[in-house]
């Protein structure tokens, strides 16, 4: 690449059958307005300094004379600059094939698109319009920004050595319903999730698989558009949705999991120094007929603050309430039992928020 960044702004292809494709470049990477992806495997996007081939082959994407080439499989990308290139996407379309892995792997991430998402909350299941998406149908995202030395690895957990950066999703769906929901990994120091939505429901036959967020320093999720939701609308139960991070504050925003048919809703677990909920935050799990709701777990250090007053009506997947408080809540409006919440923590402040289980149906 000549030492520049690159500027992917058109049809990204290959047609071999299968063939999983890596786009590397150390310099930086920009996906633009006109970027799609036409590959028949799994697609990775990073601006590492090299790729591990198993346990001895190497390839070096600033000197490529230097590398080590094996026919192993990439075991790892690794780093070796504390200020990594990063990755954006302006307005981008990346959608792979169902049951691939979308991997976007650098310093600084930043998905974005100037055209607010809407979303229509009256429906159990919101129809999304974005101009910036990244969806694998029931598949695999990955998304790990790095600010210092030290490798990620990818098997059946995303594992990050070092220093996190900073991922910051405006205004951008992240897609990976299906037959089975898809599962995501987030890795970075600071997380922004502003009027964007990542959500993982399931529709056919398989379990759902879960939404997994570990981030060193802090998380913010802004807006009453932003969501981080797990669904099953069939017999088949949903995946769950994990946080790990020192601090957390959702405003205005949602974070739950839901059944609307026979399975069984997921559970949330937030493992944390210190969260706050603010301005109409919930954090929330649902059963609409048979299924069971999720429990909610939270274990804090800290301090746990559900606060901010903001009058009124409030839409969450087709159940409208005058809800002018952040709550934490599970229900249950049909035969399902509602699930338990379990909370941890050293202190407890509360001014205009709630802790809620309900039953209205034949559930208890």
């Amino acid at each position: 690449t000549g030492g520049n960044h690159s500027n992917i702004d058109g049809l990204f292809r290959s047609t071999i059958p299968n063939a999983d494709m890596f786009f590397l470049n150390p310099y930086g990477i920009m996906f633009g307005p006109n970027a799609r992806l036409d590959v028949q495997g799994s697609f990775h996007a990073s601006t590492a300094d090299y790729l591990r081939l198993g346990e001895n082959g190497r390839f070096d994407t600033r000197n490529p004379s230097d590398s080590l080439l094996t026919i192993a499989p990439v075991t790892a990308f690794g780093f070796l600059t504390d200020s990594p290139a990063k990755i954006t996407t302006q307005s981008s379309k990346l959608i792979l094939p169902s049951d691939k892995t979308l991997s976007l792997i650098a310093g600084d991430i930043h998905l974005t698109s100037d055209t607010p998402l809407t979303a229509d909350n009256s429906l159990t299941i919101p129809t999304v319009e974005s101009e910036s998406i990244l969806a694998v149908e029931h598949g695999r995202v990955n998304l790990v920004s790095a600010a210092s030395r030290g490798e990620i690895t990818d098997k059946d957990n995303v594992i990050m050595q070092g220093k996190g950066g900073k991922i910051t999703i405006e205004n951008t769906l992240i897609e990976m319903s299906g037959h089975s929901g898809g599962e995501v990994f987030i890795r970075a120091g600071q997380f922004f999730l502003d009027n964007s939505i990542i959500r993982s429901n399931t529709y056919g036959n398989q379990d759902g698989n879960n939404i997994n967020l570990k981030l060193t320093e802090v998380a913010y999720l802004n807006g009453l558009n932003s969501e981080i939701s797990v669904f099953t609308t069939s017999q088949n139960n949903a995946g769950g949705i994990l946080i790990e991070v020192p601090y957390l504050e959702i405003t205005g925003a949602l974070i739950n999991t839901g059944s609307a048919l026979t399975g069984q809703a997921g559970d949330i677990e937030i493992y944390a120094d210190q969260v706050s909920l603010r301005e109409r935050a919930i954090i929330g799990s649902g059963s609409f007929y048979a299924g069971q709701s999720g429990d909610i777990k939270f274990e804090i250090k800290d301090d746990l603050s559900i606060n901010g007053y903001t009058p009124g009506y409030h839409i969450s997947h087709g159940i409208e309430t005058y809800n002018p408080k952040s709550i934490i809540f599970t229900i249950s409006i049909g035969a399902g039992n509602s699930g338990n919440i379990f909370i941890d923590a050293k202190n407890l402040n509360m001014q205009s928020g709630g802790i809620s289980t309900n039953a209205h149906g034949t559930g208890k």
